[in-house]
């Protein structure tokens, strides 16, 4: 199990073979993801040419930990929308946020806005 929390952008930077992959690559085997991002990587794959099987066995060898997007992480997302709203977060970058603020581990992102997030207690990296 990886001790990071990822977010869609980090996990599509190692699918597109993008810059930042470099980063993610050592920590994805087994990094914790909510299942919103699981989601939106399947609805990027599908959005972007891949049959849906194909996409669901890729999203599946990533071998990521999926935690539900429970009641309780549901709330927590949604009560994140006052201290993300300056950098744009979406429902599933705060629930990624959320999920890794639950769980006190470090969040990999590509997403350059997360940088403003200042008034959380947040282990942000960046990948590029």
């Amino acid at each position: 199990m990886s001790d990071v929390v990822l977010d869609s952008s980090a996990i599509m930077a190692v699918l597109n073979s993008e810059l930042g992959q470099d980063i993610v690559l050592p920590r994805l085997q087994g990094a914790q993801v909510s299942t919103l991002i699981v989601a939106e990587i399947a609805t990027i794959l599908v959005r972007t040419g891949w049959r849906p099987k194909a996409a669901a066995e890729r999203i599946e060898a990533l071998e990521l930990v999926a935690h539900d997007f429970t009641y309780d992480r549901a709330v927590a997302a949604g009560l994140l929308v006052a201290k993300t709203a300056g950098a744009g977060l979406s429902l599933g970058n705060r629930a990624c946020v959320a999920l890794a603020l639950e769980l006190d581990l470090p969040v990999f992102t590509a997403e350059q806005s997360w940088a403003l997030l200042k008034d959380l207690d947040l282990d942000l990296h960046l990948i590029r």
